[in-house]
């Protein structure tokens, strides 16, 4: 596609526009995309069911849209780090710098912006000192998460001496931070993130603003539904190369006036909503079924009546930490036919 059309609906994928699916790669590269989407496709089309790490509330109507095109028991069990406590999952692929929350223990409530791109993304040494100086500028506390690796051609990053003046003991950079404990944190106020999905469920439960700068893949796309759908973040706008000034704009735009204000009610709302479809007094109101071996959905469909009344299914005997693992994990929401049941499933694909 063309820069002229970067603003044109996808009418086959609402809410997204071209500028969400536009990926620069070569036809081996394209090609490669294109067969992993086809396995994934073909894996659920093979599969008894579909469960997905999200929320009836975040994307009810993409879940309704999926249960219309496919024959399948479709399941939102999301989002599912709520459904574990962090500290017992061990899922960190870095060391923490836990020093970070004694640092938030000394600033004000709702003052600290956190910044972190992820586990996986990277950056450009110009963005990276542009981000830097516009966080400074913005004159706001922060605390940025500057993983090894995270500037292209670096094995560690450090800020030049006369922006670390600048700055003084307004910021602070760690390698790696607790992200859960820092987002419920009452001194952060705001969240800027790459829209990486876990970071995003992540900011949405612990009720965190964002500031979306999206850099590759599906980030583009859930920038999209945080800024335009759920409205509960700012885009980071950035013509070609990021610059500073981007950066203290969409600060500003969150933090001051009319706009900020509604964002931050919309995202308390929004944290509320996600928050009552895992919190324990829904649980502790629910059915439990035990699940400790994988066989057929059909099972599961041949136990469930019609009485309206909540299941929590868990599944158990796997390990954390991985993403497929915590989902073992996780409950589900059903209906039951009796108090107790005993139910076995199999064959999901796990998104």
């Amino acid at each position: 596609s063309t820069e002229s059309n970067f603003n044109t609906a996808v009418e086959e994928l609402p809410p997204f526009l071209v500028r969400d699916l536009d990926r620069v790669m070569d036809m081996a590269q394209h090609l490669a995309y294109a067969d992993l989407l086809a396995h994934i496709v073909a894996g659920v089309r093979q599969s008894s069911g579909l469960i997905i790490n999200t929320s009836e509330d975040m994307e009810g109507r993409e879940i309704e849209r999926i249960r219309s095109e496919i024959t399948l028991p479709v399941i939102a069990v999301g989002p599912l780090h709520m459904m574990t406590a962090s500290s017992s999952v061990g899922s960190s692929l870095l060391t923490e710098d836990r020093s970070c929350l004694d640092w938030l223990d000394t600033q004000q409530p709702n003052s600290v912006i956190y910044v972190s791109f992820g586990s996986l993304v990277g950056i450009d040494t110009d963005e990276f000192l542009e981000m830097a100086w516009g966080l400074a500028d913005s004159q706001r506390p922060f605390v940025w998460v500057v993983r090894p690796g995270l500037v292209h051609g670096c094995e560690f990053s450090t800020l030049p001496e006369e922006l670390q003046k600048n700055i003084g003991s307004r910021g602070r950079v760690v390698s790696w931070a607790p992200q859960q404990e820092v987002l419920k944190h009452p001194s952060v106020v705001a969240f800027l993130t790459h829209c990486g999905w876990n970071s995003t469920t992540e900011g949405i439960s612990e009720g965190a603003p964002m500031i979306c700068r999206p850099l590759s893949s599906d980030q583009m796309g859930t920038s999209r539904y945080v800024c335009d759908v759920w409205k509960v973040g700012v885009r980071l706008e950035v013509e070609n190369q990021l610059k500073r000034g981007d950066v203290q704009a969409a600060i500003t735009r969150l933090m001051e006036g009319k706009e900020g204000e509604e964002v931050r009610e919309r995202m308390k709302d929004l944290r509320h909503a996600v928050g009552k479809c895992t919190d324990e007094a829904s649980m502790m109101s629910s059915t439990y079924l035990t699940v400790d071996s994988m066989e057929s959905f059909n099972d599961v469909e041949a136990s469930l009546g019609d009485i309206k009344e909540k299941v929590v299914i868990r599944i158990t005997g796997c390990n954390p930490p991985s993403d497929a693992q915590q989902l073992m994990h996780a409950a589900t929401i059903c209906r039951a036919k009796n108090r107790g049941s005993s139910v076995k499933i199999k064959g999901f694909e796990v998104l």
